[in-house]
């Protein structure tokens, strides 16, 4: 897939959930304040608005969201407890004592591992997309360095992200809208830039540029669980995209699975809102 495709799937999709936007709009308005208005270009800082809370005359609404987005993070995913365990869909391993204490020890490291993380902190804010605007967007990855250095878990506001979902109703493209300045591209690139970028940095311009982000399944590509490939031979391939331009940023890479996760409170039929899954998350 090139990028060009991918910059016109991603504006049809943008285009698609504008009718949900405008409602989604409202909510930030008298629920969320300072979650940011769907329909505002945050390109500088001097474009950001900084009293959102001016038409929240009454809190009844805030306080209730906050309540709820708290309760289902200590009820579900306390950080105090083990919130899950592990079974074999093997019956017979299930009743076997050394394979159920071999798998006890799997979730007592998962669990470690999470706490080790930032997950705490990350899926706070998903709770908070979910009970505000029916649906919250979480990205969880390898942290950077050889070997295995721990998870990083990044969660995605809904202004930023958009999903296409397969047959299955499962996240088949997922699309985050970035906003960073000419100097954090170079940071995060090097000199895998093009020359519109260097050059805006050079200037000392710190106008934030439009950054799409990709993740899309690579011409069905299939690895055996457990098997290790190369970036570029994995199922799921990820890029950087200038916006504007199409232009490549640095390399593309690669997933053995689908990286982002897209909770949501009810579906709603799809006579309603057509094929859209932003317009199908919002609820009733």
């Amino acid at each position: 897939m090139n990028n060009e495709d991918l910059v016109k799937m991603f504006h049809a999709i943008k285009a698609d959930r504008t009718t949900a936007q405008q409602v989604w709009d409202d909510i930030t308005r008298y629920v969320l304040p300072y979650r940011g208005n769907f329909f505002e270009d945050n390109s500088t800082e001097s474009s950001v608005q900084w009293k959102q809370s001016a038409y929240n005359f009454d809190s009844t609404a805030s306080n209730a969201h906050s309540t709820l987005s708290s309760n289902l993070h200590g009820a579900m995913t306390s950080p105090n407890l083990q919130w899950f365990t592990l079974r074999f869909r093997n019956e017979k391993l299930n009743k076997n004592n050394n394979a159920m204490k071999w798998l006890e020890g799997c979730a007592t490291r998962i669990q470690s591992e999470l706490l080790d993380s930032n997950f705490g902190l990350e899926v706070n804010e998903v709770y908070q997309d979910v009970c505000g605007y029916g649906t919250g967007m979480i990205i969880l990855e390898d942290m950077p360095g050889e070997g295995w250095t721990g998870l990083n878990f990044k969660s995605v506001p809904l202004k930023q992200g958009y999903f296409e979902e397969d047959a299955m109703g499962r996240v088949l493209r997922f699309y985050r809208e970035l906003k960073w300045t000419p100097s954090q591209i170079i940071s995060k690139f090097g000199d895998q830039v093009p020359t519109s970028v260097t050059d805006k940095a050079e200037t000392g311009d710190i106008t934030k540029l439009s950054v799409l982000f990709a993740i899309y399944p690579r011409n069905n590509r299939i690895v055996p669980v457990g098997q290790k490939v190369a970036a570029s031979r994995r199922p799921w391939e990820y890029t950087y995209i200038l916006l504007d331009s199409a232009e490549q940023l640095g390399k593309p890479g690669g997933y053995y699975e689908m990286p982002a996760f897209v909770p949501r409170w009810e579906k709603t039929s799809d006579s309603i809102w057509g094929n859209s899954p932003a317009h199908k998350s919002m609820g009733d």
